[in-house]
């Protein structure tokens, strides 16, 4: 359902995922790219 949702034009501006995808990071994810690709999509900035 969460990728459905993401394929449909929802954006959620203002939103901060930068501290998810750094702790995301220090856990060890096997995609952070992915990630920071989801966070792009949801909020239309790109996450560095």
């Amino acid at each position: 359902m969460r990728t459905a949702l993401i394929g449909k034009v929802v954006k959620s501006e203002g939103w901060d995922f930068a501290t998810n995808i750094e702790k995301a990071i220090a856990d060890g994810h096997p995609d952070i790219q992915k990630l920071k690709d989801f966070a792009e999509r949801i909020t239309g900035f790109r996450i560095e």
